[in-house]
Parts: structure tokens; C-alpha cells; sequence
């Protein structure tokens, strides 16, 4: 694998990633490509999922797929979209799947709704800039 490092900055103010001579080898039983431009439907076939709109893997409210136990989130569901939207769904994803594990599925309460989004309104954000937030918000 070629090493890469940060070039000089451009004319919009950003670095971009240029290569070095140095490359490094790695050990690996298996390797997933996590960086494309949208689902690689092979794998999804290869693995007898569902496919839903755009070549996308299938998935339910819940990000998972119909292989239970088995979950997708991001552009490989989606297609390409902003990686916003892709962020936000592994990270709803990610929740999903920690309370799979935990058999809570049907107690499901967005922690993002309730961590982030609710203390940036109203009462809330007011008491949480007082320095009076000790608590999670109210449901």
C-alpha cells in the first residue's frame, strides 16, 4: 500500500492528499472497500440480500437487512448521496444494532433526537448555556 500525506495547500485553502515512494505491506485474511461511489451489488447477491432502489442493499426502519442480524446503512442502502446523510444513517444504524444485541429493539428511542437535537431548542438549550444541565431532556 502506498503511504500518502498532505500536499500544499490549494487555492481554495485546502490540503489535498498527494502520494509518497513509502508503502507498507499489510496482513490480512479478508479486506472490505468501504470507499466508492455508490453500492457494489455483487456483495449483496454474493450474500442472497434483498435489493432496494438505486442497486442498494434493502433495509428495514431498523437498518437491517433480510438477513437477520445482519445490517447496512449509508450509500451502499441509499446510492450516492451527501456524506451527511450517509453519517447519519450509520450512525442510526449503529444504534439499531447495539440495541439488537441487547434484545431492545422494541423500546427504540433516537439517542441522537434526544441527545443533540432537543438540547439545541427552547428550554433546554437555555439551561444547558446556564450551566444548569444536569440531566438528559425530558421524553
Amino acid at each position: 500500500m502506498s503511504m500518502m500525506k498532505l500536499g500544499e495547500v490549494d487555492a481554495s485553502g485546502r490540503r489535498s492528499p498527494v502520494p509518497t515512494s513509502e508503502t507498507i505491506d499489510l496482513e490480512c485474511d479478508s479486506v472490505i472497500v468501504a470507499v466508492g461511489r455508490g453500492p457494489n451489488s455483487f456483495i449483496g447477491k454474493l450474500a442472497g440480500l434483498k435489493s432496494g432502489r438505486k442497486s442498494g442493499i434493502a433495509v428495514d426502519d431498523s437498518s437491517m437487512t433480510s438477513l437477520p442480524g445482519v445490517f447496512a446503512a449509508g450509500d451502499v442502502v441509499t446510492g450516492e448521496t451527501l456524506v451527511v446523510e450517509a453519517m447519519a444513517k450509520g450512525r442510526d444504524a449503529g444504534q439499531r444494532i447495539h440495541e439488537y444485541l441487547l434484545g431492545l429493539e422494541t423500546r427504540h428511542v433516537s439517542l441522537y433526537d434526544c441527545y443533540f437535537t432537543r438540547r439545541t431548542t427552547g428550554w433546554y438549550y437555555r439551561k444547558m448555556m446556564d450551566g444548569k444541565d444536569e440531566a438528559p431532556p425530558p421524553d
